[in-house]
């Protein structure tokens, strides 16, 4: 595989093309993966969206076989994160003999749990008190936010392995905690502020939100609601203080963080982007659409720069941290690697 490809931008994206594919160990029919890299560039991670199997593989190391935990990890939890290349974390399940203790409905506690990326042993594990659904990672790897059932968000440092802090919950939902469901989190590029969408299911209608935090003045959250009835996807811009977040179909949205309001809508997206990420120059949006594979978009004007199309295929797509590949989860359990090719 090339090492050093030009970085991705609207002006070359018409060029990407399949460098590289990584496979798991075993056959599977899997088509349901959330991706991640680690900081450096030098791992990425697939999890089943349903959280029923996790692999992961070296980067550096050409033919590299995945490793996967030893232990099952939760099912139905959130993706699995790689806060630096040498751990992955993950949501475990928990049992009498992890140490786990019963929640008031009589299921055992889920537990954080820190594993070693070379073979997927457990290295440390803490308990939580309620169901995870969804995890963020710092862009530096050292800070996690764990959102959890009944609105309750967890600042944990990984390094430490210890409690920053318990962020205010989401308040001011009309209905049952139940009825809001949170669909994904993220960390600004500067560790600044956080975000989660979530979807408020309740008649006659539903209706997607945002949630807002600042992580220096400990203030928020703050919630704004969208012109979508669901919202699915979110990411920081790299370089200003915005926020997209994806709805609907043909609709992603830019928040201003900073002032805490709506800027505009992209013009010319198209598809449902469950899932998003921006280039590392900023004018690249990359989209996962469900059930239709991904697409890069023109940042400012939402046309569309590259596309593959998967019928059927629900899986992530994300940049590698300097912004020169994008990870995609196939069918198979493989794990395409896509790169300019001059």
């Amino acid at each position: 595989m090339r090492s050093h490809p030009p970085v991705i931008t609207a002006a070359n994206a018409s060029r990407l093309r399949r460098v590289r594919e990584l496979r798991p160990g075993e056959p599977t029919s899997a088509h349901d993966h959330c991706l991640a890299f680690d900081p450096r560039g030098a791992r990425v991670v697939a999890m089943g969206a349903a959280g029923t199997w996790a692999r992961w593989w070296s980067l550096e190391e050409e033919g590299a076989a995945s490793v996967s935990p030893r232990e099952p990890l939760a099912q139905g939890g959130p993706r699995c994160l790689l806060p630096d290349a040498d751990h992955v974390l993950g949501v475990g399940r928990a049992s009498p003999a992890s140490g786990g203790s019963l929640l008031p409905d009589g299921l055992w506690r889920p537990r954080l749990v820190l594993l070693s990326a070379r073979d997927g042993a457990l290295v440390r594990q803490e308990p939580l008190p309620h169901a995870v659904t969804a995890l963020a990672c710092s862009r530096d790897g050292q800070r996690v936010a764990v959102v959890m059932d009944e609105g309750a968000v967890l600042l944990w440092d990984v390094r430490e392995w210890r409690l920053v802090r318990a962020l205010e919950g989401m308040p001011g939902v009309p209905g049952s905690p139940s009825e809001v469901v949170v669909s994904r989190c993220a960390f600004s590029p500067d560790g600044r502020y956080l975000a989660a969408v979530s979807t408020r299911w309740s008649e006659p209608r539903t209706q997607g939100l945002v949630w807002l935090w600042d992580l220096v003045t400990d203030e928020g959250p703050w919630c704004l609601s969208l012109d979508t009835p669901v919202s699915h996807g979110l990411a920081f811009h790299p370089t200003k203080p915005w926020l997209a977040v994806s709805g609907g179909e043909r609709f992603v949205a830019v928040i201003d963080v900073e002032a805490r309001r709506p800027l505009r809508q992209s013009p010319g997206f198209f598809g449902y982007g469950c899932h998003l990420d921006f280039g590392a120059t900023g004018d690249v949006l990359l989209a996962s659409a469900d059930g239709f594979g991904f697409t890069v978009h023109d940042f400012e004007t939402g046309g569309a720069r590259f596309e593959v199309r998967q019928e059927g295929n629900v899986s992530d797509a994300c940049f590698s941290p300097d912004g020169r590949f994008i990870a995609y989860g196939e069918w198979g359990g493989v794990v395409s690697l896509w790169a300019v090719e001059d």
